[in-house]
């Protein structure tokens, strides 16, 4: 026999499946209002991507909703023109684009950039973030120009991430299919209020699927989702958004259990710096995932965002300088943080020790002297591997694998690479050129080094030698 508290609500498989129904067909959609079209124009690079200051001033052709655009690893820079409506006064206005994605997949597919007229970078355009800001409070009549560098990634992966040989993962054996296909350009009105229910009703219709089904906190939960659904207007959710939120807010705020943890979440993306796509293609990547963060910084105040990878820096700062300024703005404000240390979020197993602490050493040094951050710990959130070669410090509250990576590489010595002392071979093999420098292919620590055989390869002359004294 089901416990009393349940029996109060038997038909939770039918509560689930309204909840989730309603919640996708009819209050997710409804976040964005009155949607109005927009004038859209294209041009195609056909080629490797070009500077944001060609990509704006380039020859665009007229476009419009339901063209085909994108063969693989291509670029298409979309120019978005129109008004903010009169009507719209008094609400905050936001752009929908979508470029033809499949919002079933976070990433591995098309994305964009969108820049301002005057090439400031505004966020990105992927399949969960469609959006883009316009005002906070429009006025009416204000006029619209945006520039959307889309590129057209192929999707690598089969839905049972088999991996399997694809021709798309080169341009020269990828074809000239056009890959996606224009679904909207609209400007819109955003409803703070339904966006908030949408998030209130998610959390909790997500926490009841994980509780037992003999849970009294279950059965509360479904009672109130029960009583939202009901004094909603399916026909007007903006307008009754705040009476559906309001039977939802005792469940919220009570917790799983008087000593149940506080949890304090902290924005990150996990990117590869190399995988289903080309290098270039990682650069435009950060690009476009900081962009968002730092857009989403300056409109909220609690908002605290993370990032690993001295690499992914350096490409800022080389390839996208406009969204690196704005990078190292957060970081001097605290809200932007530097994590890990490494110059890339290496392998913790084929690498040696050695190569280990200079991954460490040349990301936090190169972290310190550029965003004038000090990064003590060590994160590598790609993998859950021990660094066993490596020499880490510990102490009660960090780890850190050189107790002062800048004064130990202002320490190094610079020497000619024909002049480099390398050591025995059984050294040698656990010496991979993964160095960030491209002065850097391969070095040797400890005292007593013998001459070896090893060919220092690379286009640079000059390799970093340190005393085996600052790593033991």
């Amino acid at each position: 026999m089901l416990p009393p508290w349940v029996a109060m609500h038997e038909n939770q498989d039918r509560t689930l499946a309204r909840v989730a129904r309603v919640l996708e067909e009819r209050l997710r959609p409804a976040v964005h209002s009155h949607p109005h079209s927009l004038e859209l124009a294209a041009y195609r690079v056909n080629g490797e991507p070009i500077p944001v200051a060609e990509g704006l001033a380039a020859g665009y052709r007229p476009a419009r909703v339901g063209d085909a655009w994108g063969r693989a690893w291509d670029t298409t820079w979309f120019k978005v023109t129109g008004e903010v409506p009169a009507t719209f006064a008094g609400y905050r206005v936001e752009l929908l684009v979508d470029l033809g994605f499949d919002v079933d997949l976070t990433g591995f597919q098309a994305e964009g950039l969108v820049y301002r007229a005057d090439g400031s970078p505004v966020r990105s355009l992927h399949p969960q973030a469609q959006w883009i800001p316009v005002s906070p409070e429009a006025a009416g009549g204000e006029p619209i120009e945006f520039y959307i560098e889309a590129g057209s990634n192929p999707v690598l992966l089969e839905p049972d991430w088999s991996f399997r040989p694809t021709e798309k993962g080169e341009w020269d054996t990828a074809g000239d299919e056009l890959l996606y296909r224009l679904r909207r350009a609209d400007v819109v009105i955003f409803e703070p209020e339904v966006f908030e229910l949408v998030h209130d009703v998610e959390v909790l219709l997500q926490l009841a699927e994980q509780l037992d089904p003999c849970s009294a906190r279950r059965a509360k939960i479904l009672v109130a989702l029960d009583r939202a659904l009901d004094v909603i207007d399916l026909q007007n959710v903006a307008g009754t958004a705040a009476a559906g939120r309001a039977p939802l807010a005792p469940l919220l705020a009570s917790p799983a259990a008087p000593s149940a943890h506080r949890i304090i979440a902290v924005g990150h993306a996990h990117i590869d710096s190399a995988w289903l796509w080309p290098l270039r293609e990682t650069v435009r990547k950060v690009a476009r995932t900081t962009s968002s963060m730092v857009t989403l910084i300056d409109e909220h105040d609690e908002f605290v965002y993370a990032m690993s990878s001295a690499q992914q820096y350096a490409w800022l700062k080389q390839h996208r300088p406009e969204v690196y300024r704005r990078v190292k703005q957060a970081v001097a404000d605290g809200r932007f943080v530097p994590v890990g240390g490494m110059w890339v979020e290496a392998d913790a197993v084929l690498p040696g020790g050695e190569s280990m602490i200079r991954q460490f050493l040349y990301g936090a040094t190169v972290l310190s002297r550029r965003v004038r951050c000090r990064v003590p710990r060590g994160v590598a959130a790609g993998q859950l591997r021990l660094l066993g070669g490596a020499a880490a410090a510990a102490d009660r509250r960090r780890f850190r694998l050189v107790p002062d990576p800048e004064a130990f590489v202002e320490r190094a010595q610079h020497v000619s690479a024909q002049h480099v002392r390398v050591g025995g071979h059984r050294r040698l093999a656990n010496l991979h050129s993964l160095s960030p420098g491209r002065h850097l292919q391969r070095t040797a620590l400890g005292r007593g080094a013998r001459p070896g055989r090893a060919q220092l390869q690379g286009e640079g002359d000059r390799v970093v030698v340190a005393g085996a004294d600052r790593l033991r």
